[in-house]
Parts: structure tokens; C-alpha cells; sequence
């Protein structure tokens, strides 16, 4: 294996999922506030409400927030969720939808209550504690998320142990060294941008412990073009997670050798096992 190795994994659709659908978890919130609605209707006015949100401000309004024009993350979530219900209620404005309601959502997708890890991602972060505790092996860890700055509390209230920062890198209990988010790079994946920086991140970390230029930097992801390619395209070593084995023929084709079907297969395929 590699002297040093940063392995850099997804968040949603590689470490967790939601727990219910997200039209049924929104749906049965809408209820416990007299809000009648189906998951359904809630499912397309969701998905038109969250594509037009993304073109209008791309990576959660970040450009619009250092021209001091827009507050991020938390109002552009507030305006998908009031935007899908007045869709799906087309009877409700938006400055209808109950503020608790709201905020309950936000909060929801923050933690345990929203979602849940994968099996094997669990397990994968087992053997890996194992591996840092008993072993000398070099491996840093990092999550390139093109969700929100809600990740790390996720990741936290899931049982993962994410590095908080500070100074004392040398801290082996850890299972996540660093989350690093579109928002926060300045650049949504495939940009090459934010695989550079989670790189330069790791280099930071490791000039704490271990320093070496000796680096091999490997990306785990279930999208094919925003993880597999985009890491390839940074000059990344990438795997394609494909848990349910449903890709088009010629995909598992051209990528079978670089194609996964669990986190576990990473650490077969690194000899990290």
C-alpha cells in the first residue's frame, strides 16, 4: 500500500440515506401541523422546487453570500422547503407554511432523525479504527460532500467520530479527519477545485504527525460523474459505488475494474483489510 494515503468518501448515497423517503418524512411533518398532504405530490414539487433552487443559486447562493446578498445553506434550504409545499398545497402561499415546520425540517436533516448509515459504512469505519489502532498504517480520512455544512452533525449523531480540529491532530480515535463541503471549497464536485483542497487539508493534518511527500489520494463515491470522474480528472485514484448493481451495462464495462459494490471492497482493493 501507499506511504500515506487520503481516502476521501461521499456522504449521501455512500456513508448514509435517509431514513424514510424524504417525501414521507416531509409529508408526515406537514401532518403533525394540520397540514394535509401527500408524499407524492410532495415527491415532484420537491424535486422541481430543489432544481430550480440550484440553478438560481447554485451551491446553496454561495457567490450571492460574499456580495453580502443572501444568508447560505440555512435560507436556501428554508426557500426549497417553503417553495416545494406551496407546490404540493397549491392552495398555501409561502409565507403561509408555519416557521416551526420549517425549522423542524432543517433540523430533521441534521441528525439521526433524518437519516441512517449504511451497513457496511459502519462496518467499513469499524475495521479502519481497528486498522489505525493496531497498526503504523498512514491513512487519512475525508468526506468531499456536495451537501451543506449539516454533514459533520450527521455524521456525529450517526456514531461517527469526526475531527473537530484544533491543534492535536495525533488523536488516533477518530474515524473522520476532516469534512469538507461544496460550500466551503467555493466549488461543487466534479470541479477539480475541491479535491485540490481536500488534498492541501490532509497535508495540513499529517504535518502534525507523520509529514511525507509520498501521497497516494483515492476517492469513494456513488455518482459516476460528480465522484468516479471528477476524482479521475483531478489526477485522483476513484472507485464507483454501485450498491444495487442497477448501472447500464456499458458503465459497469468501462469502469468493472474500478467499480465497488460496498465500502468494505475499498479496503480489499487498497489492502487495507
Amino acid at each position: 500500500m501507499p506511504r500515506t494515503l487520503l481516502l476521501t468518501l461521499d456522504a449521501f448515497g455512500t456513508l448514509f440515506h435517509p431514513r424514510l423517503p424524504i417525501p414521507d418524512q416531509y409529508a408526515a411533518t406537514a401532518h403533525s401541523f394540520g397540514l394535509t398532504v401527500s408524499p407524492s405530490s410532495l415527491k415532484s414539487a420537491f424535486k422541481e422546487s430543489f432544481k430550480a433552487q440550484s440553478i438560481l443559486r447554485p451551491n446553496y447562493g454561495r457567490a450571492d453570500v460574499l456580495r453580502g446578498e443572501y444568508a447560505g445553506p440555512r435560507q436556501w434550504w428554508e426557500e426549497v422547503i417553503r417553495a416545494s409545499f406551496a407546490r404540493a398545497i397549491p392552495s398555501l402561499r409561502e409565507d403561509e407554511i408555519p416557521n416551526p415546520l420549517v425549522e423542524g425540517l432543517i433540523h430533521r436533516f441534521a441528525s439521526r432523525e433524518g437519516y441512517v448509515l449504511f451497513d457496511d459504512a459502519r462496518l467499513f469505519f469499524h475495521r479502519m479504527r481497528l486498522l489505525r489502532e493496531t497498526t503504523a498504517v498512514r491513512v487519512y480520512v475525508g468526506v468531499l460532500s456536495n451537501s451543506d455544512d449539516r454533514v459533520a452533525s450527521v455524521l456525529d449523531s450517526l456514531g461517527v467520530k469526526v475531527n473537530k480540529g484544533g491543534d492535536d491532530y495525533r488523536h488516533d480515535y477518530r474515524d473522520v479527519d476532516f469534512v469538507l463541503t461544496s460550500y466551503e471549497a467555493g466549488e461543487e464536485k466534479p470541479h477539480r477545485l475541491i479535491f485540490d483542497t481536500a488534498r492541501s487539508i490532509a497535508q495540513k493534518i499529517a504535518l502534525h504527525s507523520s509529514p511525507s511527500a509520498d501521497w497516494t489520494c483515492l476517492h469513494v463515491g456513488d455518482d459516476r460523474e460528480k465522484d468516479y470522474e471528477g476524482a479521475l480528472r483531478a489526477g485522483w485514484t476513484s472507485y464507483h459505488l454501485q450498491r444495487d448493481q442497477d448501472g447500464h451495462p456499458e458503465d459497469i464495462q468501462t469502469t468493472k475494474n474500478s467499480t465497488v459494490h460496498s465500502l468494505l471492497d475499498v479496503l480489499d482493493k487498497t489492502h487495507l483489510s
